[in-house]
């Protein structure tokens, strides 16, 4: 009994560490990468100093709206991640969770603007960008699940 408390724990330390890690490099990293998307796709609305207003801004917000996504993700990835399971299993299965997950913060922030369509393409460069981020973030870091050993 006393084994699978303490697999519990440390895995949920490593699991929370991992998504924390995760979220905050798509916070910090995604209005870089979208400003950069937009001012090459549309140089006209968006300039490169844009990217700088996006951080000003985004960061602070993105980090209060991320964090119903960031323990939603802990959460599926703990519950998934079972006693001697591959790490590369639970990292694919990350980012299966990580793609409704990056629309989340969105959606808290736009809720009345879900319904419209415009919405969605307009938008569609920041979730790319977010995932894609979160999608190398994912597969960056090391995610360490201790092996439940046995008693002798």
């Amino acid at each position: 009994m006393r084994m699978w408390v303490s697999f519990y724990i440390s895995t949920m330390r490593q699991i929370f560490f991992f998504s924390f890690v995760v979220f905050i490099t798509a916070i910090l990293a995604g209005p870089i990468l979208t400003g950069i998307i937009l001012s090459l796709t549309d140089p006209l609305v968006y300039q490169i100093s844009d990217i700088f207003d996006g951080l000003k801004y985004g960061v602070p917000l993105g980090i209060l709206l991320c964090v119903p996504s960031w323990l939603l993700l802990s959460i599926a990835i703990r519950l998934v991640a079972k006693p001697g399971m591959s790490v590369i299993r639970v990292k694919f299965f990350a980012c299966l969770a990580a793609a409704p997950l990056i629309i989340l913060p969105f959606g808290i922030l736009n809720f009345n603007e879900l319904f419209n369509k415009f919405f969605w393409t307009s938008s569609v460069f920041q979730f790319l960008s977010y995932y894609l981020i979160t999608l190398i973030s994912i597969w960056s870091y090391k995610l360490k699940l201790p092996m439940v050993q046995t008693e002798v």
